[in-house]
């Protein structure tokens, strides 16, 4: 029993240290040690704030949205996208934390990089 404790223990300690997840994406790390996967970070932050018109793919195009596909800006032009806004898109530093902007503008590179299928 105490062995099979042990062992349960042991292979729970490998798995939260690993700093990497089953998929091969890296882990970040806040403040009080949590870690946390960048790109389900960016899909949570994208899903609840820029679905409504960029759509689940990034290439929905309500009120001039753009497409992430053909987007040529880089992740330091997105940010400031999210942060302040343009045209009719909203500012959203009052919103989101810093961390998680550049969560969702990576996510937006990680859009616009998929493949059609």
């Amino acid at each position: 029993m105490r062995i099979s404790i042990v062992f349960a223990f042991i292979i729970t300690l490998v798995f939260a240290c690993g700093g990497g997840s089953a998929d091969g994406t890296k882990k970040g790390s806040l403040e009080n040690g949590t870690q946390v996967d960048p790109l389900a970070a960016g899909k949570k932050a994208y899903k609840q704030f820029c679905v409504p018109c960029h759509g689940m793919d990034g290439k929905l195009g309500i009120n001039g949205a753009r497409d992430f596909a053909e987007s040529d800006l880089n992740l330091e032009e997105r940010i400031e996208v999210i942060t302040n806004g343009r045209g009719m898109m909203t500012a959203f530093k009052s919103v989101l934390k810093p961390e998680q902007i550049k969560a969702a503008a990576e996510y937006t590179i990680h859009l616009g990089n998929q493949k059609e299928d």
